[in-house]
């Protein structure tokens, strides 16, 4: 399975260089891509250009309510950067006042970005907001506008694992996108679950994990 290893989520951190410190160690522990924040994409990606590791990051994060070109210029500063996936959420008040159509525009011209430079979108549909259904109907829109993959959360301590698994599952099944399993996982039967779970990727958040399970 891809393992992905993220912290563009975390603030903890008390350096950059304890930051960029993870991120390389997470790829010699085998992950086949990182998760990272803008603010350090340029000096990791520059690194990573001729290998095989994805590089990924995220804009607007977390909440997606910021105004479309904000996020599009973003997006575009990240492109720039080296970035090969665009994590980016959903406009929550969009989705539940059905502007389907200001979600259409501004997706296809992201995706059309992410063209231009050889990129991926992966959206982040905040599925804790809405019932599965509603989950899976939100991706089958996203599928029609071009998207190929999709994030169910934000990845933080409140959103569970199995529930994200479950979405995950629910989407590569009925819809045929690529999904990223992003729930926070710290017990080994999380692990497995998600491991033996029908998901393109899964994202982890701690490098403990990797000597902890059997990975």
């Amino acid at each position: 399975m891809y393992l992905e290893f993220c912290n563009y989520n975390t603030s903890h951190f008390k350096k950059v260089e304890e930051e960029i410190s993870t991120i390389f160690d997470s790829i010699s522990l085998g992950f086949s891509g990182v998760a990272i924040p803008l603010h350090i994409l340029k000096y990791v990606s520059t690194y990573l250009q001729d290998t095989d590791i994805d590089v990924a990051t995220c804009v607007d994060f977390p909440h997606g309510l910021s105004d479309s070109k904000v996020r599009s210029h973003e997006a575009l500063i990240a492109l720039k950067n080296g970035a090969d996936f665009i994590d980016i959420p959903l406009n929550p008040y969009f989705i539940k006042d059905r502007k389907y159509v200001k979600v259409e525009k501004e997706i296809k011209g992201l995706l059309r970005m992410c063209n231009d430079y050889g990129s991926s979108l992966r959206v982040i549909i905040h599925h804790n907001l809405n019932y599965l259904n509603e989950s899976i109907a939100i991706s089958m829109f996203l599928k029609e506008c071009g998207v190929e993959y999709i994030i169910p959360a934000s990845g933080f301590h409140n959103d569970d694992i199995f529930d994200n698994i479950l979405t995950c599952s629910a989407i590569s099944k009925k819809v045929d996108l690529k999904t990223v399993c992003n729930g926070y996982i710290w017990l080994e039967k999380q692990f497995n679950t998600a491991i033996n779970s029908d998901i393109s990727i899964l994202r982890l958040y701690s490098l403990n994990l990797m000597s902890t399970f059997s990975v």
